[in-house]
């Protein structure tokens, strides 16, 4: 798969790959995305994470709760 991705880029400027690679992870949830593991009021185990639109909870890696910034 990585040698399919990469045929499909071949012949891109530096500044085209740059740019190509910053959308891909703009639509990634989870990139640059610092946790902070914790356990709920039950124990459950889950992860926090503050981002730019609020604060994260999740759950396995999946994204339960999402409490919005304030405006």
């Amino acid at each position: 798969k990585i040698m399919e991705n990469h045929r499909k880029i071949i012949g891109q400027t530096p500044a085209e790959a740059d740019l190509n690679l910053l959308e891909r992870a703009r639509r990634c949830e989870l990139y640059r995305v610092r946790m902070t593991s914790d356990k709920d009021h039950e124990g459950v185990p889950l992860n926090l994470a503050v981002v730019h639109l609020g604060v994260l909870i999740f759950q396995n890696l999946t994204k339960s709760i999402h409490f919005h910034g304030l405006k």
